[in-house]
């Protein structure tokens, strides 16, 4: 594919178009942290019984819903569709799965905060409180998201990049693509492209993941029915 053209003056060549279309991933983290919060925390002050168990039952579930509903059936679905071109549709991944892990993180950082709280200031005797070792399989969720954040979603999102800067073809594009393209064409030049099975690594996260947090709700909502 052959380079794409500057944009002409008076588009947006030159701007980070990029930044600008992932700063949806602070807010998203921000809004969930803020309804996940003061739900726990109204919750908590209305005298909820079991408090600990049904809050963490409520935001374990919305933790498990986002993971599948997204990483194990969203994206699988997506590249399906015989119209979408591929490019668009790792353009589009990319967006969503920032979102996602902005919507985990919210998640993660509210059972964080009622696992201390439960604990008396220490999350370790949080983990401990809950039934049937739950809260170490939550933990073992947690992990699995640092894992996620810290290294398998940059590798991808790197080789999103590429692929979108080697695959857009320039006529199709308006101008403010045009510049889009050229802005991820410039920041992966000359770099090293992570491997193919970072992709594989991701989804057996996922899965893991997925599992991990299931059976942390099962424990749980089995504790609260009294099983």
């Amino acid at each position: 594919m052959k380079p794409v053209t500057a944009a002409q003056p008076g588009d947006e060549q030159g701007a980070a178009i990029e930044a600008a279309s992932m700063r949806h991933a602070p807010g998203l983290a921000l809004f969930w942290s803020g309804i996940l919060g003061g739900a726990s925390w109204a919750a908590a002050q209305a005298g909820v019984r079991p408090d600990l168990l049904l809050l963490v039952v409520s935001d374990t579930t919305i933790w498990f819903s986002v993971v599948s509903s997204i990483s194990l059936m969203e994206a699988w679905v997506k590249f399906r569709a015989p119209l979408l071109e591929r490019h668009v549709g790792v353009d589009l991944g990319r967006r969503v799965f920032r979102g996602q892990y902005a919507m985990e993180a919210a998640c993660a950082l509210t059972a964080c905060g009622l696992l201390w709280s439960a604990g008396s200031g220490s999350v370790r005797s949080g983990l401990d409180a809950l039934p049937g070792g739950a809260g170490w399989l939550l933990a073992g969720a947690a992990a699995i998201l640092l894992l996620e954040l810290g290294l398998v979603f940059p590798a991808l999102d790197l080789r999103g990049k590429v692929l979108i800067a080697s695959s857009a073809e320039p006529a199709e594009l308006n101008p403010r693509q045009q510049a889009y393209v050229q802005e991820l064409q410039e920041s992966t030049a000359g770099g090293s492209v992570p491997p193919p099975y970072v992709h594989l690594v991701s989804v057996l996260l996922a899965v893991a993941q997925v599992a991990l947090l299931g059976g942390c709700l099962w424990r749980l909502l089995l504790s609260v029915a009294g099983a």
